[in-house]
């Protein structure tokens, strides 16, 4: 089931701006214990292959609970308050001896449980300004076999939201992808682009100029003696790197 909003109406009015991150890597890991239901310890996870990244519906995995049933998922932003209450919150108040609520509740979303598990799906904003947000995620688990408010919770789970940082992309513009010359020179043209910011471009170790952040650039490279291959490399503004972004083959004529 996908998540359904709670008190904010959109995703972007839930989650509250960070300060801006360098892109990072999405990530999605446990940070506190859940309490023993009927099936031990309610579990979860990231689901196999799926990460929080910028744009993507996230997919986590219920496990440890009932055979049928449902749970009730939290989405949060702070581990430190949530509605007057300190963080984390003891649930023995509620008749959940043992139990502890790690997260405030600014979404909520209601997963089945079909064969002792359930996945729960979170849609996240594409905008790269939500870069490295951090929130956090535990569910409720409904355990009638569960003395007191018939409950436990699982472990709670913080997810960074992320896209791998990916190496510039470039482009030969000049020469054509197989030339002939009798220069010893060529002045080579191309374009390249990064979300992050292209740093640095080189065609056979000489660094390339530009006056566009390379969106257009140009470098004049030595040619050997018989056949040569162009070969472009880029790194953007955080480090990431590509060592064949683009080639072209330059034979004599």
């Amino acid at each position: 089931m996908h998540c359904a909003l709670a008190s904010c109406g959109t995703l972007l009015a839930c989650f509250a701006l960070a300060s801006q991150v360098l892109p990072q890597d999405p990530t999605y890991s446990n940070f506190a214990s859940g309490c023993p239901g009927s099936a031990g310890i309610p579990l979860l996870e990231a689901d196999a292959g799926s990460l929080p990244e910028l744009g993507s519906s996230f997919r986590a995995r219920l496990s440890n609970v009932p055979a049928v049933g449902f749970a009730v998922g939290i989405t949060g932003l702070s581990t430190t308050t949530w509605s007057g209450f300190t963080l984390p919150l003891d649930l023995g108040l509620i008749g959940m001896p043992g139990c502890t609520l790690y997260t405030d509740m600014r979404r909520t979303a209601t997963i089945i449980i079909v064969g002792g598990q359930g996945t729960w799906d979170t849609n996240l904003p594409s905008s790269p300004e939500w870069l490295g947000q951090r929130f956090y995620q535990q569910v409720f688990v409904v355990d009638g076999s569960i003395p007191g408010l018939g409950a436990v919770m699982s472990n709670a789970c913080e997810g960074i939201i992320g896209t791998p940082n990916t190496a510039p992309v470039a482009s030969i513009a000049f020469p054509p992808p197989i030339s002939l010359t009798d220069e010893d020179t060529i002045l080579v043209r191309g374009h390249a682009s990064d979300p992050q910011g292209v740093a640095e471009l080189r065609v056979n170790g000489a660094l390339a100029t530009t006056s566009d952040d390379f969106a257009n650039w140009q470098v004049r490279v030595p040619i050997d003696v018989g056949s040569n291959i162009l070969t472009v490399e880029t790194r953007d503004s955080f480090g990431a790197s590509d060592p064949q972004a683009a080639t072209a083959s330059i034979n004599p004529s």
